[in-house]
């Protein structure tokens, strides 16, 4: 039924200009009638007053930009099943991602490339996009060009997209929504805020979080424990898998930044240095993010000398790091302890 109304629709100029709010059940695709091209939205069964309230503003006034920021008690209404797809290089980052969708009920699937992105999104639908800006080969901006260009194998153009960027300025918020995405957050991510932009785009607004331009200064910790397992709602375990995985993956980060410095690499050791930054903050290695935020500004400007010396200092500010996470990775919570 729902896709014959889609083609009266779309071929009835003055139905279009009637609005309208369609009611979907849980697990449905967001309706291609909701479409920029059509003066209408969505609402989940089933439907709660503040949500239905909103989205008969968006209806009626077609203004999408002037409403509300979502209350912090819409933030589980739509989350009912959605399907989410998740497009991050990093695999920290996408591990987190993908735990807090999923603890906010969305179905997810994930994929590290843009390119892969780009095959699925001509295989299936989905709800919305979480898009990592900054990946190597095929970056977040080619990844929204593909998806808004209605001559791609893309099903959905129009596809609610929200960027991921690590220390984002005014400029790069600005980009992403020239670009055509509908939603922005700052790393680290955490789950209320992605709880927020994902109620946001679903209602067919737009979200912007708090611009992150500082990197932590000099009198940061070596590891924030607390911090960390504050961002991710209290589930330790999931605090100690990811610093486990950091663990494992720093060495050979290392040797790489090491091995692009020598043949002076400009762009690649940027790179890595870039994606060991996310990395880095995501489990709150703050002493090691203010180094690589140095030493990738270094390598940008060709500073060969000061990459080097920021390099040395990376590695002996991961040593004492290690020795802290290891040591949060042996504790033991017992019930009722918080560690």
């Amino acid at each position: 039924e729902l896709a014959a109304l889609e083609r009266t629709v779309a071929q009835d100029e003055e139905i279009r200009s009637v609005p309208a709010v369609v009611l979907t059940r849980p697990g449905d695709i967001r309706p291609r009638i909701t479409d920029r091209s059509w003066k209408g939205t969505s609402v989940r069964k089933p439907v709660k007053t503040g949500a239905l309230f909103d989205a008969l503003g968006v209806a009626i006034h077609n203004d999408r930009s002037s409403l509300p920021a979502p209350r912090a008690d819409h933030t589980e209404i739509l989350f009912e099943g959605e399907r989410i797809l998740v497009v991050e290089d990093n695999e920290i980052n996408r591990i987190v991602a993908v735990k807090m969708l999923e603890e906010l009920k969305f179905q997810v699937i994930s994929v590290n490339s843009g390119a892969r992105a780009l095959q699925i999104l001509g295989q299936e639908r989905f709800d919305a996009v979480l898009l990592d800006i900054q990946m190597p080969r095929m970056d977040g901006f080619d990844v929204i060009a593909g998806i808004r260009d209605t001559t791609s194998p893309v099903l959905d153009h129009s596809v609610p997209v929200i960027a991921l960027t690590a220390f984002a300025a005014e400029n790069d918020r600005a980009s992403c929504f020239s670009a055509g995405m509908n939603g922005f957050i700052a790393k680290p991510i955490t789950r209320h805020e992605l709880g927020l932009a994902m109620s946001s785009v679903l209602q067919g607004k737009h979200f912007c979080s708090n611009l992150n331009t500082a990197f932590p200064d000099a009198a940061c910790d070596v590891f924030d424990k607390d911090k960390l397992e504050d961002r991710l709602g209290g589930d330790d375990i999931l605090a100690r898998a990811i610093v486990t995985s950091f663990l494992d993956s720093v060495p050979l980060t290392l040797r790489l930044l090491a091995a692009s410095l020598e043949k002076h690499a400009s762009s690649e050791a940027a790179e890595t240095a870039h994606r060991l930054k996310g990395s880095c903050a995501t489990v709150e290695a703050c002493a090691m993010t203010r180094i690589v935020q140095h030493l990738e500004n270094a390598c940008k400007e060709l500073d060969w000398a000061g990459a080097a010396e920021q390099l040395e200092a990376l590695q002996l500010t991961f040593h004492e790091t290690e020795k802290r996470m290891t040591a949060y990775k042996g504790h033991t919570v017992f019930s009722g302890e918080r560690s």
